[in-house]
């Protein structure tokens, strides 16, 4: 089943040290663009984070915030960032230094935003490294499970427009022999407005006409449309085909413009205009597909 690259992803965790959240932001793309916010702690560990984004989510653009807030009463394990600190304090003296705020009130409430309080020693603990690993798993679970509940949706889409797409080829059909008929009718009116019967060559007649159905005959192309439909089909049960459905959405553009330019009659072009209108939908879905 096919999955969309948009979707959301969230873990969560708390315990005696701190909250621990990990989330993850996907839309469309054609490759895999990762912005990434993440702890001053983990700047070691940012290749090993992309890399496991990269194994799970596969391609999209991936906004991944992951936040720690350690807790007032761990603060003895911890110390101050004073930089970041006096960043916050001086943010919140500017936003109410035309108010009738007392700030004092509030800086004890400073010490629990994000990076205020780090780690004594200044480095990752292991135990910290090993429940974000988990947390991003879980962020991802819960990403692809969007992702999939998505791609029901744009499936279900995708098979509406194949099918009315399909309807409007079977269509064409019912038009061919009059449409022939015409051509051959069209010529024959010419012939006999421009040059007396008797000075027609009816055997070269009956070839030249031949030549000219040969030229505007489509059973070709409503035959590789035809194979382009069942395999783009067939490739909806595939999760990561968005790239070879816009492939074969392409091919069968083509098909559909050569079948309108030989098509020579009002109806069938009415119905080439039909399938082109499909494709379109179609080609906008696939933009969103894994």
């Amino acid at each position: 089943m096919i999955k969309s690259m948009t979707g959301y992803g969230l873990a969560r965790l708390e315990n005696d040290k701190l909250h621990a959240k990990v989330e993850i932001k996907t839309l469309n793309g054609k490759f895999a663009d990762f912005n990434l916010r993440i702890p001053r702690l983990l700047s070691s560990k940012e290749l090993q984070i992309r890399n496991m984004l990269n194994q799970h989510i596969v391609r999209g653009t991936i906004q991944c915030n992951i936040t720690w807030q350690y807790k007032a009463e761990a603060s003895v394990a911890n110390s101050i960032n004073g930089s970041v600190l006096a960043n916050y304090i001086k943010e919140i003296r500017e936003a109410t230094k035309n108010m009738n705020f007392e700030a004092k009130g509030i800086y004890n409430q400073v010490l629990t935003l994000p990076e205020v309080l780090v780690p004594n020693d200044r480095e990752l603990a292991e135990a910290d490294w090993t429940l974000t690993e988990k947390l991003i798993m879980e962020a991802c679970e819960s990403l692809n499970i969007f992702r999939t509940d998505e791609g029901k949706t744009i499936e279900t889409h995708l098979i509406a427009c194949i099918n009315n797409l399909q309807q409007n080829l079977d269509k064409v059909a019912t038009y061919e022999p009059a449409r022939l008929a015409a051509v051959r009718e069209k010529i024959q009116t010419s012939l006999n407005k421009y040059i007396l019967p008797e000075n027609i060559d009816n055997n070269r007649l009956e070839q030249e006409i031949i030549y000219y159905i040969e030229k505007l005959d489509i059973a070709e192309e409503k035959t590789r449309l035809q194979q382009h439909l069942t395999y783009f089909l067939q490739n909806l049960n595939d999760a990561e085909s968005g790239k070879k459905l816009g492939f074969i959405a392409q091919e069968m553009l083509r098909e559909i413009n050569t079948m309108g330019s030989k098509a020579n009659h009002f109806e069938i072009q009415q119905l080439v205009v039909g399938m082109k209108d499909e494709l379109e939908k179609v080609k906008e879905q696939i933009l969103n597909v894994l």
